[in-house]
């Protein structure tokens, strides 16, 4: 059996050496090619590390993984940083110098005159961009549902991303950054337009993202939300000039194109995810139930309100600890229900009973009563993403 298991690791990683793929991935994607996606488990555990133990024999210390899942660039004090986005999300609660530690080279001396007004707004985006890479890793790992062709689209854009990062910090290229940035958006919108069951021919859209976005649209509504990022990554690249010319622009203009090309991507990523988990494309929100996100946020679903033009939103309470400072906190936002895409209802009867006792400690635990024309949270939408414009540590009354 094992001679067996050695002729087709051997096989596959000749084939591996000929697509490029980095050492450190090999083990796992020689692992899906043998076994498939199976479940976790002392089984499971046992055959890869067989796996793992005949890359190592290989290859050393070249298959470790160091447990980043992304990379993304800050600007700090005029110079671009790489910020490290780890596979276990670092506690960030009551440490300032936490989230410091994650940024690569940066200098002690302004890690420790690093200021509070320095400090929040650069963890408030890297808490909203943590789940984009992480659902990325996540859903490479959990990828049984795509063919070659997804996988691939997949991988190239995760690698696309790095590069764009490298290109900055390493070399200061912002064209090149864009460039990459742009590529990995486009590749996920072409596997999203595929996934949707469309038979248009990726190659015959070429690189033109508007193009490539409007026909998604076309085919589901539920990706239009995604516009102002798709828009702001085609006026950073209008034109391929971008590769093969002289086009200036600010290491700003960069990092925003790379802010949203990570939004476009981090977003379908969610949905995917969710969509294996329950196992369909349908999605809504009903007032009693609870939901999770791809973070891991706990919701529960107070009321749908119909609007305008008889369109629907939920009044969703999200309850936990804030990561910024560890204080318990349940805030209420509005969302259309458009946007159920992204959460989970929680099924199984276990969990709800856990996410019940969780809400109901936050509710009688959290600091800061408020009365109740102050629950209505506002949800900013742009290129980077969506994220509150005021947070409210509140009981719901």
């Amino acid at each position: 059996m094992e001679e067996e298991i050695d002729s087709r690791l051997n096989k596959l990683d000749s084939e591996f050496i000929a697509q490029g793929l980095p050492e450190y991935l090999r083990p796992s994607q020689a692992f899906r090619s043998i076994y498939g996606n199976l479940p976790d488990g002392p089984a499971r555990e046992s055959l890869f590390d067989y796996v793992v133990s005949w890359f190592f024999a290989k290859y050393h210390e070249r298959i470790h993984w160091d447990g980043i899942v992304g990379r993304v660039p800050v600007l700090i004090r005029g110079d671009v940083y790489l910020l490290s986005i780890p596979a276990i999300p670092a506690n960030l609660s009551g440490a300032r110098l936490t989230l410091l530690d994650w940024i690569e080279d940066l200098p002690n001396e302004i890690a420790e005159a690093f200021t509070p007004e320095e400090f929040e707004p650069l963890a408030r985006r890297i808490a909203r961009l943590t789940p984009a890479f992480t659902s990325l890793y996540n859903l490479e790992i959990d990828s049984a549902a795509f063919d070659e062709e997804e996988k691939g689209l997949l991988r190239r854009a995760r690698f696309d991303l790095g590069n764009a990062a490298y290109a900055l910090r390493i070399s200061g290229d912002t064209q090149t950054a864009i460039f990459q940035a742009h590529a990995a958006a486009e590749k996920l919108l072409k596997l999203s337009l595929k996934r949707s069951g469309s038979n248009i021919t990726l190659k015959s859209l070429q690189h033109n993202l508007p193009k490539i976005f409007n026909t998604l649209v076309a085919v589901d509504s539920r990706y239009g939300w995604l516009k102002s990022s798709v828009d702001a990554l085609q006026e950073s690249a209008p034109s391929m000039q971008i590769r093969y010319g002289v086009v200036p622009r600010t290491t700003e203009d960069a990092i925003a194109a790379f802010n949203a090309s990570l939004n476009v991507c981090g977003t379908l990523a969610q949905i995917w995810l969710m969509e294996f988990a329950r196992g369909s494309k349908a999605s809504s929100f009903e007032p009693g139930k609870f939901y999770t996100d791809a973070a891991g946020a706990g919701f529960y679903c107070k009321e749908v309100l119909q609007g305008s033009g008889g369109r629907f939103s939920a009044v969703l309470a999200r309850f936990g600890m804030d990561p910024l400072t560890g204080r318990n906190m349940v805030v209420v936002i509005q969302l259309d229900s458009e946007l159920s895409a992204f959460y989970l209802e929680v099924r199984d009867e276990r969990l709800k009973h856990e996410f019940r006792n969780r809400f109901e400690w936050h509710l009688r635990n959290c600091r800061t009563p408020v009365s109740a024309e102050h629950l209505g949270i506002q949800i900013a939408s742009g290129p980077e993403g969506s994220g509150v414009t005021r947070l409210i540590r509140t009981k719901i009354v």
